[in-house]
């Protein structure tokens, strides 16, 4: 009996789409792909496992604790793609490193992390995303954010808001305090769970004068339009902070161009949960969700780790 029983179980943090909701979920993949080939990016399928070293190079080794892994015949380990940018990262380092740049790639796949689920995030997750390499400017940064806001109007959503940040905008508040890089970790750790009562507790037992401690906590509270954008500038007291200021208002205008600026609000204390990020970083939230319908950033370095 206790056989049958587990026969008929399936494992933690995974689910099953019944004949509605797999019609609803390939409807709304139909619609996405449709959406990325009109933008003009080609389709890419990787391998649902890899090499673990791929998947953590230019990562947080702790991030194993959340891959899937397993050993191939050769004792290898490799791992469940934990999502979809480092694995289209080698891809475009290895197979498409010939190509004409900037590279547009497409995905949609699936993605396994082990954590505690919660609402919106299970073990095994679906994502559809773009990938566009090979260019340094605002203009790649906007479309992609344009891309976002498209996508999920496309998909038939209404009331969203994508909020932009810029990890180098906290790097650089960070860095002209000279914070030590272990401090800056821990900082940026309880940034992305927005835990502001463990972000206090360390900003209160720095050496530094209480004006100093005072611009760091306003870190995670930036947020808000255009006029808050201009006022941060006060906070930026050297070059690397106001020139990711300066690209989020670059990225910005260009929104505008594309009619999409009513979606958009600047939120300084996005700090996305993987390491790579080098400029830009978004997530898009929806009334009465309490967790990111979509996100992304600008990674300049990772394709090299290759």
């Amino acid at each position: 009996m206790e056989n049958q029983k587990f026969a008929l179980e399936i494992p933690y943090g995974t689910r099953d789409f019944l004949p509605v909701e797999a019609a609803e979920k390939r409807a709304i993949e139909a619609e996405l792909a449709a959406l990325f080939a009109e933008w003009g990016y080609d389709e890419v399928v990787t391998p649902t496992i890899e090499y673990l070293e791929n998947l953590t190079l230019g990562t947080d080794r702790d991030l194993e604790q959340h891959l899937f892994k397993l050993f191939d015949k050769d004792n290898r380990t490799v791992a469940l793609r934990h999502e979809m940018t480092t694995p289209i990262a080698r891809l475009a380092a290895s197979r498409l490193r010939d190509y004409p740049q900037p590279l547009k790639l497409s995905y949609i796949s699936s993605a396994f992390r082990y954590e505690q689920t919660q609402a919106g995030r299970q073990c095994e997750f679906h994502q559809g995303g773009v990938e566009l390499m090979g260019s340094a400017t605002a203009f790649a940064d906007a479309e992609v954010i344009a891309l976002a806001i498209q996508g999920l109007l496309r998909v038939g959503l209404k009331d969203f808001t994508i909020c932009l940040g810029q990890v180098e905008f906290v790097t650089g508040i960070m860095n002209q305090f000279q914070l030590p890089g272990s401090v800056q970790e821990k900082l940026k750790a309880a940034m992305e769970k927005h835990n502001l009562v463990a972000f206090g507790k360390i900003v209160a037992g720095l050496d530094l004068p209480q004006k100093a401690k005072d611009t760091l906590n306003q870190l995670p509270l930036l947020n808000g339009g255009e006029e808050m954008l201009q006022k941060s500038y006060a906070l930026a007291l050297n070059e690397q902070s106001r020139r990711a200021l300066d690209n989020l208002a670059a990225i910005y205008r260009l929104l505008k161009s594309y009619g999409a600026e009513q979606y958009v609000r600047f939120d300084l204390g996005i700090i996305r949960d993987f390491s790579y990020y080098t400029g830009m970083v978004f997530e898009a939230y929806t009334p009465g969700l309490g967790f990111p319908l979509a996100g992304g950033g600008r990674y300049d370095h990772l394709l090299s780790e290759f």
